[in-house]
């Protein structure tokens, strides 16, 4: 039988037996986001992490800007009216690695997921 992390079961809405009771125990999680002109797929991206069953207390999400050129900051600052634990960082080298470099050394959390702007959780 496989085991299903209970900090991924809790983000991707799984049941599984070691899944989390309450939010005192779960483990702060930051999840860092690059983004470039994303303007098509960060909204969908965000609201599907928010979706999440797991505790919004407990969860962090740093999205490094490339310096987009489209609404894609925008949006995130709209989402962070309802989301204050949504950050937007500026990436300066406009590409993935360095965006990943500067939202891991921006989280606090003590668990770490990497995660692409086209990407959205399942239910």
């Amino acid at each position: 039988m496989k085991r299903v992390h209970p900090v991924w079961a809790g983000l991707v809405g799984k049941d599984c037996e070691d899944q989390m009771k309450s939010d005192d125990v779960a483990p702060l999680v930051s999840i860092v986001i690059p983004m470039r002109n994303e303007e098509d797929y960060i909204q969908d991206c965000l609201e599907s992490i928010f979706a999440s069953t797991y505790p919004p207390n407990r969860l962090e999400v740093i999205v490094a800007d490339g310096r987009s050129g489209d609404d894609s900051c925008r949006l995130v600052m709209a989402l962070q009216q309802q989301h204050p634990n949504l950050r937007l960082v500026d990436n300066p080298g406009k590409v993935t690695p360095v965006g990943l470099n500067v939202g891991i050394r921006e989280a606090k959390g003590s668990v770490v997921v990497i995660f692409g702007a086209h990407a959205v959780l399942g239910k």
